[in-house]
């Protein structure tokens, strides 16, 4: 019977935790929000800019700036690029020779 008392008692705790937290959520109140919340987003429109050719093409993209034909085409390149560039060296097999 102390089980069940127990059970109830921390169920109802859990319930009223959670709608004070609802409730607080909802409040037009800036200060009663929690701290991660009152800084707030970024300036709307705000938008890092991309580090690397790869990020300005996949903008580009999204901004539908560019079709995704001629994403594909620059993505091509840029591997052929990269390729003479940084040549995939393999480094030779360890073994015996006459095996």
């Amino acid at each position: 019977m102390l089980f069940l008392l127990l059970l109830t008692a921390f169920v109802a705790c859990t319930c009223a935790y959670t709608i004070w937290l609802i409730v607080q959520d909802t409040s037009p109140d800036p200060e009663a929000r929690p701290a991660h919340e009152r800084i707030g987003p970024a300036t709307a429109g705000s938008r890092p800019e991309p580090g690397s050719l790869e990020g300005v093409l996949v903008a580009q993209l999204v901004a539908a700036a560019i079709t995704r034909r001629q994403y594909v085409r620059e993505m091509e390149r840029v591997a052929a690029r990269d390729d003479e560039r940084h040549p995939l060296a393999i480094p030779p097999e360890i073994g015996s020779d006459g095996a």
